[in-house]
């Protein structure tokens, strides 16, 4: 691809590899020692190059006790100039946060798509969302019908706890 020998000869591979991790991560949540084996890069350097991408909003770090972890921040300008750079194309969870985000201001949602049913998502957050409305955006957006129900977190482990999700 031109782009990623442009982005190497300007930028260092190792930041590409890592950028393109985050990029096709499943999840938004992520440990450095996985992103670096996903990368092929040493924790260490992967763990400086994420440093350097939370100064520009392209991910954060999470700490919940002693577990530290770091977010992908997928509605944010730096993740969408990234993924537009290197073409990467939206998944079905970055167009919902992304239209959620910017029409409503939610910030604090998480979205699941089963593996088993990629038109299917769970969208777990204590705001109150139009589910029919949001399915009607997104068909729109993504001009496939995507089955969207919005859950609250308690509601979502009580799922997890039947064995629904």
């Amino acid at each position: 691809m031109i782009v990623q020998k442009l982005l190497e000869a300007v930028f260092d591979e190792k930041v590409v590899h890592v950028i393109h991790g985050l990029l096709n991560q499943d999840t938004d949540f992520f440990s450095i020692r996985e992103l670096a084996d996903k990368a092929d890069v040493t924790v260490s350097t992967t763990f400086r190059i994420v440093r350097s991408l939370e100064t520009v909003g392209f991910v954060k770090k999470v700490a919940r006790g002693r577990i530290k972890f770091f977010q992908i921040q997928r509605a944010s300008d730096a993740y969408k100039q990234f993924a537009e750079l290197l073409g990467h194309k939206q998944t079905v969870s970055e167009v919902i946060e992304t239209y959620l985000q910017d029409t409503y201001g939610y910030q604090d949602l998480e979205i699941l798509v089963p593996k088993k049913d990629k038109n299917k998502v769970f969208i777990i957050t204590n705001e109150d969302i139009d589910d029919a409305q949001l399915a009607k955006t997104l068909y729109k957006l993504l001009n496939k019908k995507i089955k969207a129900m919005s859950i609250t977190p308690k509601q979502f482990e009580k799922m997890k706890q039947m064995g629904l999700v």
